[in-house]
């Protein structure tokens, strides 16, 4: 009951924005839990590993934007795993999907005007992956050593499962 005069303060109608900004990170959670499953199932071998692997990938495309990268992240697990077979049916399957995802895309004006930036996409990369600090010279640093960490662990390849999170971790970071 103590807290109720905030909450009346903190929900205002001209602070309208900031109850979405708390919720903003919620909308995230059914593209992961399914990318997780997706690439959980995609280390694994078998039929219905691979049924469930696409199943709860392209349940993850449509849950969230960034869940369209757990199909080519999974595509990638079975060439690292030498699957060939099901790998080109994932390559298949993302293609189809990408074409049916992005069909009739329109971008905002200030996206076609841009272009494409490779500086700009390495510069929002460090700066993203090594935010949790509050110096941006030290954010820079840092993410260039969560960066050189994230390919070790991706070129060790001993646990398939978690190269596979970071590779969509590493995606979505770019896509940003």
């Amino acid at each position: 009951m103590a807290f109720l005069p905030f909450v009346f303060f903190l929900f205002q109608p001209q602070y309208y924005r900031t109850s979405f900004s708390g919720l903003d990170s919620c909308f995230h959670f059914g593209s992961l839990t399914f990318a997780g499953f997706s690439i959980f199932f995609a280390t694994k071998k078998g039929n219905i590993s691979l049924f469930l692997s696409l199943l709860t990938g392209l349940f993850s495309c449509y849950t969230n934007g960034n869940g369209i990268l757990t199909l080519p992240v999974s595509v990638l697990l079975y060439l690292f795993q030498n699957r060939w077979k099901e790998g080109i049916l994932f390559i298949a399957i993302t293609c189809i999907n990408g074409a049916l995802y992005f069909y009739q895309l329109n971008l905002p004006p200030h996206l076609k005007s841009e272009g494409f930036n490779l500086l700009k996409i390495i510069n929002g990369t460090l700066i993203l992956s090594g935010s949790w600090t509050v110096n941006v010279y030290v954010a820079y640093l840092t993410g260039i050593i969560s960066i050189f960490i994230f390919f070790i662990l991706l070129l060790k390849r001993q646990d398939l499962f978690l190269a596979g999170i970071l590779m969509f971790v590493f995606g979505s970071i770019l896509l940003i």
